[in-house]
């Protein structure tokens, strides 16, 4: 590495981590649930916050996927769009979209849910496991369907039930607006998010040391949102891994975000945008969610 790459890189990480991840920010919101509407799409369904939209996608199966996700105590709900765009002119083999894209998910999900129970009807199929459900609706007249997903919530909880059932065709959409979506995944507030030692709790008893049993949860990853790469970097054939410690917090939220290994051109900053989006279920000691801190890698690669 040269010295200019070297001094690039400190400078890098001097400025984000001194100056802006050193600013206050909010990392949680009330939950309020409220219809939103998707107003291109004509289509409204319920959410306990504004929810963050992530874009993916199969161009070759001819497939765009918006994605709108937020989290609300200890669950997140996740409602995905799929529909038909042109296959891109690059790809060997493209598809024509039709209706075998929506029975090729179905078959896909059955098979990665084969302890789920399954029920289903012309347009719609469920996928119920004990703490994960999926529903899909099939809208083939308007080359699109939508699938609707819940993370550590069941049908008893009431809030999930009604996600499930939220959706709305409106020729005139009446929810509120979700625009660009929220900038980043927000926990819930009043809830206590100070650092929790993740080691077994020790008491002293009559001088000698006990170990108190302890019932543990590992942070569960839910959406990991993949940071695009940029026509400067492009250009300049930059390449790497950037890496950062993120704080995820009991609220289900992202708290602080410290950059250990930076990348030029602007990756870094989309690596911490993309940051910001993921989703996940908050670790657990004797029922309590703690906040912990983890490394988190971006690979830019141009191949």
């Amino acid at each position: 590495m040269t010295m200019y790459k070297i001094l690039f890189t400190t400078l890098i990480l001097y400025l984000f981590n001194v100056f802006t991840f050193s600013q206050t920010q909010k990392y949680s919101t009330p939950t309020v649930w409220e219809n939103y509407s998707v107003t291109d799409k004509k289509v409204t369904f319920l959410m306990p916050k504004l929810p963050v939209i992530l874009t993916e996608g199969d161009g070759c199966r001819s497939e765009a996927t918006m994605k709108y996700a937020s989290y609300s105590n200890g669950v997140v709900y996740v409602l995905t769009i799929t529909s038909k765009i042109k296959p891109y002119e690059y790809c060997e083999n493209k598809k024509q979209f039709d209706e075998s894209n929506f029975k090729e998910r179905v078959k896909f999900l059955k098979k990665g849910s084969k302890q789920a129970k399954i029920e289903e009807s012309p347009n719609e199929i469920k996928f119920i496991s004990e703490n994960n459900i999926i529903k899909l609706v099939n809208d083939y007249k308007n080359n699109r369907w939508f699938e609707f997903q819940t993370f550590e919530g069941n049908e008893s909880n009431l809030e999930v039930r009604n996600f499930l059932n939220s959706l709305k065709f409106e020729e005139n959409t009446s929810g509120k607006p979700i625009g660009n979506g929220s900038p980043r995944n927000l926990g819930d507030e009043n809830v206590l998010v100070d650092e929790v030692s993740e080691k077994p709790e020790i008491k002293n008893n009559s001088d000698k040391k006990t170990v108190i049993e302890v019932i543990k949860t590992n942070l569960k990853l839910i959406l990991k949102p993949k940071p695009p790469f940029t026509d400067t970097a492009r250009n300049a054939n930059t390449q790497g891994v950037v890496r950062l410690k993120l704080t995820f917090l009991a609220n289900g939220g992202i708290g602080n975000i410290s950059i250990v290994s930076a990348l030029p051109f602007g990756l870094t900053e989309q690596a911490v945008a993309a940051a910001r989006k993921i989703f996940f279920i908050p670790p657990k000691i004797n029922g309590q969610q703690i906040t912990v801190e983890r490394m988190v890698e971006y690979n830019f690669s141009l191949h």
